[in-house]
């Protein structure tokens, strides 16, 4: 099989299961760039020697050269590729695709924000709006896509839970179904928001409501920022950040980190943060107070 023809079976079988974010963002430019840079040889005949011409290139013959960081993206969606295909019985388990080893990046220490530098953020916010979508998520952890996405039918007031559900519309990270506890707080500036929509987190364009979009928030993060005089290495995911950081300042347990945050295991945790001590998940969620 051809690789072009590998690719687009993939993207067809893979379209209604992947997030569509992640097909245009990574899988599409790492493929695209490997057709571009590795002739259309056979996808068995790939070789260990490829990839490395591959990395080269990105990295010293691209314009603009790419980064260490951006070559593993594209390195991790040829991997996941490949390995889909090993799954398939195409490719041996063994081969050079499915065994990349990404590059060695120098990791920065975990980017967060003090609870008193999220204050200043909020106090130049002039959108009611947008203040309650960025404290929601520096007291869930959530990303700023499933905080869009938000349904009121997720939100079960009694037992303080919110059920993150994929649909047609939605669909999380890890494509995975999640349930988090919600604290007084939240659940308190949820109730606030007008119910006229089945998404939680609405402005009206023109004359009817609609969902927030995350990179209308994004960018509206950014300037609050920028006008609270903060680094400009935040940005809204630092939030998500921040809630994990906190909790461990804490003494919140590392698993229990995990487990809100949503990880898929816990090594991904331990990889950004530092493990701490702690208690039960629900009062867990109410140390945090904005």
């Amino acid at each position: 099989m051809k690789f072009s023809d590998a690719v687009e079976q993939f993207i067809e079988l893979r379209t209604p299961v992947v997030q569509p974010s992640t097909l245009q963002r990574m899988y599409r430019p790492a493929l695209r760039s490997w057709l571009s840079i590795i002739e259309d040889k056979e996808l068995e005949s790939c070789t260990k020697m490829d990839v490395q011409r591959f990395v080269h290139s990105l990295l010293s013959l691209s314009s603009p050269p790419r980064s260490r960081t951006t070559v593993n993206t594209y390195l991790r969606a040829l991997k996941s590729f490949a390995r889909w295909w090993s799954s398939m019985d195409v490719l041996l388990p063994t081969h050079a695709l499915c065994t990349i080893r990404l590059l060695h990046v120098d990791r920065k220490a975990v980017e967060w924000i003090s609870v008193e530098e999220f204050r200043r953020v909020l106090a130049v916010e002039s959108s009611a709006l947008h203040r309650a979508v960025y404290t929601v998520g520096i007291l869930t952890g959530l990303r700023l896509s499933t905080l869009c996405a938000l349904r009121w039918s997720w939100v079960d007031s009694e037992r303080r839970t919110l059920s993150i559900q994929n649909s047609s519309t939605f669909r999380s990270k890890n494509g995975r179904a999640q349930c988090i506890p919600l604290s007084v707080l939240v659940l308190s500036i949820l109730d606030r928001q007008p119910r006229v929509h089945e998404c939680i987190f609405v402005q009206r364009r023109g004359c009817r409501p609609q969902p927030l979009r995350p990179q209308s928030v994004s960018h509206a993060f950014k300037r609050a920022v920028r006008k609270a005089g903060l680094p400009q290495e935040v940005h809204f995911h630092t939030l998500r950040k921040s809630f994990g950081s906190l909790l461990l300042r804490q003494g919140v347990p590392i698993e229990s980190v995990s487990t809100l945050l949503g990880h898929s295991s816990i090594s991904v945790t331990v990889e950004h943060y530092a493990a701490l001590k702690g208690s039960e998940l629900h009062s867990q969620v109410s140390l945090l107070s904005i």
